[in-house]
């Protein structure tokens, strides 16, 4: 009996032995076969996940910065253009009180030939006067011209922060 249960015992050893093989063999091959390429997709995915959220979070940063560098230039450029504008206004308020009011929107050559008998210091004032009011006239002129540019350039620049 003995030996009936030692032979027994051994045999049953053997298939445990044998169906342990054949388990791990059974674990093996559903870790290869099935669970690694489902790692591995996981794993890319991640990979591809925190890369994409990176690039976003670069992208923001640079339509931030680049944002907040509009703003300074366009705080600096209104503030310069209110500058100009508040001198040349400065500038056109300024009268001279020799000017008549039928002086005030004449030509140079007018002044010649209305002013001939008057003194000739009061008439070099009011030419110069009138010169002045024309330079004065064009430089806001010119303000506008370069707030159209500045808007134009400003216009292209907005769009590409967007995009």
């Amino acid at each position: 009996m003995i030996n009936k249960s030692s032979s027994l015992q051994m045999t049953s050893n053997v298939l445990r032995q044998k169906h342990l093989k054949e388990l791990h063999d059974a674990y093996i091959h559903f870790i290869n076969e099935r669970c690694y390429p489902l790692i591995l997709e996981i794993f890319n995915t991640y990979r591809k996940m925190i890369k994409q959220q990176a690039d976003i979070n670069f992208d923001l940063e640079r339509i931030q910065f680049s944002y907040e560098h509009q703003c300074r230039n366009n705080i600096s450029i209104d503030h310069f253009r209110q500058i100009i504008n508040d001198k040349l206004q400065k500038l056109g308020n300024l009268g001279s009180p020799l000017l008549s009011d039928r002086l005030s929107v004449v030509n140079p050559q007018q002044l010649i030939t209305t002013d001939a008998d008057e003194n000739p210091n009061k008439i070099v004032i009011n030419k110069i006067h009138v010169i002045m009011q024309k330079t004065i006239e064009q430089a806001q002129h010119n303000s506008n011209m370069l707030d159209d540019i500045i808007k134009q350039f400003q216009r292209p620049i907005v769009n590409n922060t967007l995009n």
